[in-house]
């Protein structure tokens, strides 16, 4: 009788040959992700002109329209009234100055905590609020970007950073609990909350968490011990501003004032 040299496995009383799972083994294996390099790029040049205008499809036509009718309803609603046009710029500005102002109020709001002061960027308005009524439409025209509010716990000796870059740029957004003065591109003097700046001691600033990554220059928000998010962006905060202002009866109106005093 010829033997049989097969090896076989046994598993819950169930044998398979041995040659069947290296065989199976070799398909898993020839199944793992492949390495692949660049072999070839080519181009071309297509002008998009009117032609292009010609082939769009009814299907899309129908659809767009449908989201059209409904995105236009809703942008267009005018929600408000500003009282003058509202331009952002340095050292300060009625728009940085309004907006700085609200985030400190949302952010206690959201936080449930006192916030010492707030900070936002000069170029994070992409456009001005003008005089007279205002849509929700302008007011994603202002505030384009998804950034949320937050807070931060920050100490005295990173708040000083902060405003020395603040200085260093001769303005940015801050609320009015803040009394900056900039002589030679240089901290003059510095008081938060009518005090001065202490070095040991903890700060919560309500800021932009695009900010507090320390982008637009903002480095020094990096070093926060503690981040606390809303989760509501700023344009939603905005919103919300002005719609409470028309149900109270008011008008959205800013000033300038002491916050930020470049020196000669």
């Amino acid at each position: 009788m010829e033997k049989d040299n097969t090896f076989y496995i046994k598993k819950r009383n169930r044998i398979y040959p041995a040659f069947l799972i290296l065989f199976l083994a070799g398909i898993l294996t020839s199944c793992s992700p492949k390495q692949y390099v660049v072999a070839d790029i080519r181009g071309s040049r297509v002008l998009m002109d009117s032609t292009w205008d010609n082939k769009i499809s009814p299907e899309t036509q129908e659809l767009v329209a449908k989201y059209k009718i409904q995105l236009e309803s809703r942008m267009n609603e005018v929600i408000g009234e500003v009282v003058r046009t509202m331009k952002a710029s340095t050292p300060q500005s009625l728009l940085t100055n309004l907006t700085s102002d609200v985030m400190k109020q949302y952010g206690e709001k959201y936080s449930g905590q006192p916030v010492d002061f707030a900070v936002c960027n000069v170029h994070g308005h992409r456009s001005a609020l003008v005089q007279g009524p205002v849509t929700v439409g302008n007011l994603f025209e202002v505030y384009s970007f998804d950034n949320l509010l937050v807070v931060l716990e920050l100490d005295g000796k990173s708040v000083t950073e902060l405003f020395e870059y603040f200085a260093s740029n001769e303005g940015e957004g801050v609320s009015s609990d803040v009394q900056l003065r900039i002589r030679d591109r240089k901290i003059a003097s510095l008081v938060i909350g009518g005090q001065p700046v202490e070095n040991d001691r903890m700060y919560r600033v309500a800021t932009l968490d695009y900010l507090a990554d320390g982008n637009s220059g903002m480095t020094a928000l990096k070093k926060a011990e503690k981040t606390i998010s809303t989760g509501i962006t700023l344009r939603d905060v905005m919103i919300d501003y002005v719609k409470k202002c028309t149900a109270a009866g008011k008008k959205i109106d800013s000033g300038t004032d002491g916050r930020i005093i470049i020196e000669n």
